[in-house]
């Protein structure tokens, strides 16, 4: 032999090719779950009827006012209360929205 290896170190002899085993499959990745808080989720948009609770103002007081507030902007109604308070009109009833404390 003029190879410095040995036939154990070359494998088969007989010029078969050899057959690599995968070492295992690759795993799937583990789904993560959150788990749910315990902390009350707070509506994104209140009713004239909680938003003027809120505010301490009558409801009627609190419709007029969107009513003279009222603004057409990109498609949607929209009025300013003031302090970040924004009111939404969808079909026929306004939705009240807070700003986050």
């Amino acid at each position: 032999m003029s190879d410095s290896k040995t036939e154990t170190d070359r494998g088969p002899t007989d010029g078969a090719a050899s057959i690599e085993v995968a070492k295992s499959p690759p795993q799937a990745r583990k789904r993560v779950t959150r788990k749910a808080s315990n902390a009350p989720v707070a509506a994104v948009f209140d009713t004239v009827e909680t938003a003027a609770a809120k505010l301490g103002v009558h409801p009627t007081a609190l419709r007029a006012r969107l009513r003279r507030a009222q603004r057409l902007e990109n498609g949607s109604i929209v009025a300013d209360v003031g302090g970040g308070i924004t009111a939404f009109k969808f079909g026929s009833s306004w939705r009240i929205r807070f700003p986050e404390a």
